[in-house]
């Protein structure tokens, strides 16, 4: 969504349906629309990829400016909001997330789902953040998330093929998506695979296809450090998407920063 254009333009047309299943998926949403709720001024949301989240945010009535590398991703973005009726709220820019530059600077920068986790190098994810704060008003905020990669269940998942299944429709096909992670824990590295069935309503397989893509992960004390070099304060840590606390046994860090008014 954020790096590769062929890995997310592949994965496009079945990507709300993999990323909906994640249990963190729908609180995370929630989060997100409501840190916007009582906003009027435009939001920025980087990786906007098909837009799961913004067009929650644009019924609110607040403008969304949406940044993406993929075309794939953003041409479904831009159909969703022409057929909710919203294609006015909406602005979309193509670029890479470490290099965008805004006609002005913006009060809110969200980047939602764990999306920083896409930038697979530290360097990455630095540079993401010092465009982040150049493309920032003084006093405006960037409000990011990543999960806590829990260490023993990554061990115990490392390999092992996940189902996410949409039911078909009757007389109809419909992709069963199996995940499988192979971890690098010195690189703080993610391979994953993407294993499409497609289905009939008899649960017969049709098709078989294979897509592939890369994550990183980053501890809490990594993005502290992050923040510091980039000249981001942070305002707020919580430790998932209620407002709790972050702290040590926490599964989320969601990260309020903003830019300082020199």
């Amino acid at each position: 969504m954020v790096t590769m254009i062929p890995e997310y333009d592949r994965l496009a047309d079945i990507y709300d349906v993999w990323v909906q299943s994640g249990p963190a998926a729908e609180p995370c949403r929630r989060f997100y629309v409501d840190m916007c709720r009582t906003l009027r001024d435009p939001v920025v949301e980087l990786g906007i990829g098909t837009g799961r989240i913004a067009i929650e945010i644009a019924r609110l009535g607040v403008p969304i400016t949406g940044i993406d590398v993929s075309p794939a991703m953003t041409a479904l973005c831009q159909k969703k909001f022409e057929e909710a009726g919203l294609q006015h709220q909406l602005s979309l820019l193509i670029s890479d997330v470490r290099h965008f530059e805004l006609p002005e600077p913006a009060p809110l920068i969200i980047f939602p789902y764990q999306s920083i986790g896409y930038l697979p190098a530290y360097e990455d994810k630095l540079a993401l953040l010092h465009c982040v704060r150049r493309n920032l008003k003084p006093g405006g905020r960037f409000i990011f998330d990543h999960y806590i990669l829990d260490k023993t269940r990554a061990h115990a998942l490392h390999g092992i093929p996940q189902l996410t299944r949409r039911t078909p429709e009757q007389g109809a096909t419909s992709p069963w998506i199996w995940t499988v992670f192979h971890f690098d824990f010195s690189k703080q590295l993610i391979d994953c695979s993407v294993i499409i069935d497609e289905v009939d309503d008899a649960s017969t397989l049709l098709r078989r296809t294979y897509r592939s893509l890369s994550f990183s992960w980053i501890e809490p004390d990594q993005v502290q450090d992050l923040l510091r070099q980039a000249n981001l304060k942070v305002q707020t840590a919580y430790g998932d998407f209620n407002g709790s606390p972050l702290t040590p046994t926490s599964e989320q860090q969601i990260w309020v920063a903003e830019r300082p008014i020199e």
